[in-house]
């Protein structure tokens, strides 16, 4: 099993390049090799007894399942809602069950720093000698353009500067940042030998990504590793007042202040969204109604906001499921890991990070086998 999740941790860290290089050979159904292998898991390696039927994880999953009444989308389009809205959540839920001992949880932690580190030096060498190399890898001749069912852009331009933004083998620059911060939070959880040399790159990453939420996740990563339960007083910032008035203003100018024209966009598409949510409130229009999974609706409607995307498509009820879930996971995982999911907040409300499967399956597959409950129970076994 070991082995197998290994080899699955290294598909993810390059699942963009195995599909665009699907597309330049003319095998595009390679696309969903991952999602291939998690059925695999799931029929092979689960014990279905093990699985937490009572948690919010499963009720999350079989809202979005029953949204399948009121959606007024074709089976398939309704198919690929739930790919992007809940596989990670069932991912999560099938590690759980996985037998692993507390070595053997270890070493697929290192087998996804040491396939990070080789993806992004490997990925950065290309963006310093030659970007448009990506273009013999299968990437398309093109830039910050979006083409649904074809291969990525070799490269994603900051506005309209003559410059790109290093988004490594994953779907985009935002994404690529998170999952270099997750590098971070993982190779300080396991005191990884190399970690100094896995800091580097990866807040090279971060900032060669030119992310604002990937930038933002990263301070409230490093403040709630830096002060933890201070936050929680108030006499903390009685005394710390003017250091965090300044923060916050410059957080704002980095935010409203540099890239105008996106800053436009996602205030065009809260607008749209907030509309839609109140169009049903309460059970919302479908897990395909908006998000990446609309592409292959009627209508294609993206909020720039995955928490918004949770209302306009599952409602309130959707949504309190989502947070009941998050809530769990973070009681369940170690100090490193639940500041990384609070951080995560932030490109949660402005971005729609989950639809990567690269991120979202990896994330949900090491929060679970790192999990206290997780390792408590290897020990037992």
């Amino acid at each position: 099993m070991r082995k197998v999740l290994q080899f699955f941790i290294s598909l993810l860290m390059v699942s963009t390049l195995i599909a665009n290089i699907g597309f330049a050979i003319g095998i595009e159904e390679i696309k969903f090799l991952k999602e291939i292998f998690v059925l695999v898991l799931l029929i092979f390696a689960t014990r279905f007894e093990k699985i937490d039927y009572k948690s919010f994880a499963t009720a999350f999953i079989a809202w979005a399942l029953l949204s399948y009444s009121w959606s007024d989308s074709s089976l398939s389009s309704f198919i690929y809602g739930l790919k992007y809205e809940i596989s990670f959540v069932g991912i999560y839920l099938i590690s759980k069950t996985f037998k692993l001992q507390d070595r053997q949880v270890k070493r697929l932690n290192k087998t996804f720093l040491w396939s990070f580190l080789i993806t992004s030096l490997s990925y950065l060498a290309i963006y310093i000698v030659d970007i448009e190399l990506l273009t013999k890898l299968g990437y398309r001749m093109d830039w910050s353009t979006f083409i649904n069912l074809d291969a990525t852009a070799f490269c994603q331009k900051i506005e309209n500067l003559n410059l790109c933004r290093a988004q490594g083998f994953l779907s985009g620059p935002n994404v690529y940042a998170l999952t270099s911060l997750f590098a971070i939070v993982i190779a300080k959880l396991i005191n990884f030998k190399n970690r100094n040399l896995v800091y580097i790159v990866a807040l090279l990453n971060i900032l060669l990504s030119f992310s604002r939420s990937g930038v933002l996740a990263l301070i409230a990563l490093l403040t709630l590793y830096r002060f933890g339960a201070n936050l929680l007083s108030r006499k903390f910032y009685k005394q710390h007042w003017v250091v965090i008035t300044s923060l916050l203003m410059a957080l704002v100018l980095l935010v409203f202040g540099f890239r105008p024209e996106s800053n436009m966009e996602h205030l065009a598409a809260l607008k749209t969204g907030i509309e839609n949510f109140l169009a049903s409130p309460l059970i919302g229009q479908g897990v395909n109604f908006s998000g990446p999974g609309s592409r292959f609706g009627s209508e294609t409607f993206i909020p720039e906001s995955w928490i918004l995307q949770v209302l306009n498509n599952l409602g309130i009820i959707g949504l309190g499921l989502f947070i009941g879930f998050g809530v769990e996971v973070y009681k369940k995982s170690p100090k490193m890991i639940g500041y990384f999911l609070i951080a995560l907040l932030v490109p949660l409300n402005v971005l729609h990070p989950l639809e990567d499967a690269g991120f979202a399956y990896l994330f949900a597959l090491l929060a679970a086998i790192n999990s206290t409950d997780f390792l408590q129970q290897s020990l037992n076994e």
